[in-house]
C-alpha cells in the first residue's frame, strides 16, 4: 500500500491534489487468516515461517496515514475516515461447513 501511494504521489504535479481510498487496518484480517488456513495443508512448512507484514501497517489508521503523508513534505493534508457498511442478504451467503477453512462468520442481524 505504501509503495503504491508513494508512486501516486510522484505523479502529482506541484500544487496538485491526490485523493486516495484505503482499507482500514484490520478490515481484511479475516480474509488473510482464511487464506492461510486453506494453504496450510499444502504447505505445512508455513507454520514455522513468520507471517507476512501487513501492508496497511504504516498507513491503516487516519492518524498514521496523516502522519505518513506529512512526513513526505505534503501540505494541506486532510484525512477523513468514512466508514462503510454493506448490507448483505443471508440467502446469498455461501453454505460452507462451519469447520471448513472457508467458513464465514454469521451475518449480523
Amino acid at each position: 500500500m505504501a509503495t503504491g501511494t508513494e508512486r501516486l504521489l510522484r505523479l502529482v504535479r506541484p500544487g496538485g491534489r491526490l485523493a486516495a481510498t484505503i482499507w482500514a487496518q484490520g478490515a481484511v484480517e479475516p480474509l488473510s487468516e482464511v487464506i492461510f488456513r486453506a494453504v496450510l495443508p499444502e504447505r505445512p512448512q508455513l507454520v514455522e515461517s513468520p507471517r507476512p507484514v501487513n501492508p496497511l501497517e504504516p498507513i491503516g489508521t487516519p492518524e498514521s496515514f496523516r502522519h505518513w503523508l506529512a512526513a513526505r513534505s505534503l501540505s494541506f493534508v486532510e484525512v477523513e475516515r468514512s466508514p462503510l457498511t454493506l448490507p448483505a442478504d443471508p440467502e446469498l451467503r455461501p453454505s460452507w461447513p462451519v469447520n471448513s477453512p472457508w467458513a464465514m462468520p454469521p451475518w449480523p442481524s
